[in-house]
């Protein structure tokens, strides 16, 4: 009775029905009310749960007046205002912009975020368009499953999520959308993976006209490991049913979601986190579902480039036509279905090199191999991708700079470069050719993958077929040592092995 008569007073709470002490609540601002609190749990000898309230940017004017998110997912900012240091348009921007300007044409798209609104550009749209707008808090997999719903009930869902957070809704995403072709889209590239279940079983499934728009792929520099969007392309590729998509610019980014609007069935849209060269003019033409493009022609190899890769591939091919070899580069938008021209170009090149910022494993690399095996061709693919990011990786500089080490000026460059095999010194490239010959390339290209993200931390690359990682340090000059240490180490063997 006495039990009774107090649970009917004072209802007991959750963690008290489960047999744990419950302390709370208490305010997290007043120190000594927390050092008390603290103390008595740390004498009980048994689980204890303290409730402790905070106020987030408490004594901060600007973060606790910045209602939105309270300057949770910032870049360099003045301290004194708030305000980002920065005024550059980045592709989120250019993606909101590109969202808002379909909608106000078509009724049925509306937009999904997991309390994300602001980092994936949605905040004008919530304002134009409230009644299309949703916020479902942190709940990847949820997001996921409703968007399902809104595409079997007419509507074309845009989901605002982050790679690594989409495979929480994973199985969702497959069973609910991909089986149904549901026209959902995706946002950000890091969280999706917290969807992934979501993406197998809601969407794969089904075939649900679902587009995925994820932002931060590839390497997110000052946001950290844990937001890196370096697994996306590997896992969605496997999924039934649904296309992937990597744009090479902003204007190519408008252009893929306008495809994918028009497309009934899902389709995934990766892009970077950073600013763009230049904004497009809304709203732009849709592009061929895949369709690659032949931006260089080339004679001794062919670049297979993805989204941020494809300009770095360009400097290369510039950089090496003055050091007497002739590269192609093709923009690979599409990774999944890849271009049917593929072995076309393959049996045109004796090497065909490919560059993503993504793991090697299963991803755009993988898709190429996969797509020249039939052929026979495979032996001529080089693969270069990050690899162990997670494994291998330095606290994030909190003001990164771009790698300041001159590279491709460097006497070692010079040196690898006039010893390479040049057809218009009578000789011929081959897929056999030795590491030196292509480190002009690797070199730049690796370069270009750590830097290109400003990711100040050691990271390290996968070249090729060979299961050898080598290790990069941007800003220290090292990468020409490491993989030629690499070579050397491997003596006379290395040098008839494939890059």
């Amino acid at each position: 009775m006495k039990e009774g008569l107090k649970q009917l007073l004072q209802p007991s709470t959750m963690f008290e029905s489960l047999g744990i002490k419950y302390a709370g609540l208490v305010d997290g601002h007043d120190e000594p009310a927390l050092e008390e609190v603290l103390t008595r749990a740390k004498k009980l000898r048994e689980p204890v749960v303290v409730h402790v309230v905070t106020e987030k940017g408490h004594g901060y004017s600007p973060a606790v007046d910045d209602e939105v998110d309270k300057l949770h997912g910032v870049s360099a900012f003045d301290p004194l205002t708030g305000r980002p240091r920065s005024t550059e348009v980045t592709y989120t921007d250019v993606f909101g912009e590109a969202l808002m300007t379909a909608a106000a044409r078509r009724p049925e798209v509306c937009a999904i975020t997991a309390a994300m609104a602001s980092s994936t550009g949605l905040l004008n749209f919530a304002k134009e368009f409230p009644d299309r707008f949703f916020d479902v808090g942190i709940c990847e997999q949820h997001a996921v499953t409703f968007a399902a719903g809104l595409a079997m009930a007419g509507m074309h869902p845009v989901v605002c999520i982050y790679s690594t957070f989409l495979a929480r809704a994973f199985d969702q995403t497959i069973m609910d959308v991909a089986l149904h072709k549901l026209p959902v889209v995706f946002v950000y590239s890091t969280f999706l993976a917290r969807a992934f279940d979501q993406t197998i079983m809601d969407v794969a499934l089904h075939k649900l006209p679902v587009v995925f728009v994820i932002d931060r792929a590839g390497v997110t520099g000052p946001d950290g490991a844990s937001h890196h969007g370096i697994f996306d392309l590997s896992y969605l590729r496997l999924i039934p049913n649904l296309k992937v998509a990597a744009p090479k610019d902003a204007t190519e980014l408008c252009a893929l979601l306008e495809t994918a609007l028009a497309t009934d069935g899902p389709i995934a849209i990766r892009y970077p986190k950073g600013p763009v060269p230049a904004t497009p003019d809304l709203p732009v033409e849709p592009l061929p579902i895949g369709r690659w493009e032949e931006l260089r022609k080339g004679s001794d190899a062919v670049i297979f480039a993805v989204g941020r890769m494809v300009e770095v591939a360009g400097e290369a091919a510039e950089r090496l036509e003055m050091q007497g070899l002739s590269c192609g580069v093709v923009n690979a938008r599409w990774i999944k279905p890849v271009d049917p021209r593929i072995a076309d170009w393959a049996r045109g090149h004796p090497i065909v090199l490919t560059v993503e910022d993504n793991v090697g494993a299963g991803g755009f690399g993988s898709a190429v191999l996969e797509a020249l095996a039939p052929h026979g061709l495979a032996g001529r693919v080089r693969t270069l991708a990050s690899s162990r990011l997670y494994s291998r990786f330095r606290p994030p500089n909190p003001s990164p700079t771009r790698c300041q080490c001159s590279t491709l000026s460097s006497p070692s460059f010079q040196h690898s470069s006039t010893s390479s095999p040049s057809r218009k010194e009578g000789k011929s490239i081959s897929p056999s050719s030795g590491p030196l010959s292509w480190m002009p390339m690797l070199l730049r290209l690796s370069t270009a993958l750590s830097s290109s993200s400003s990711a100040p931390w050691t990271a390290s690359f996968a070249c090729c077929s060979r299961s050898r990682s080598l290790p990069f340090a941007p800003g220290r000059c090292t990468a020409y040592s490491a993989i030629r240490s690499c070579s050397s180490r491997s003596g006379r063997r290395a040098e008839s092995s494939a890059i």
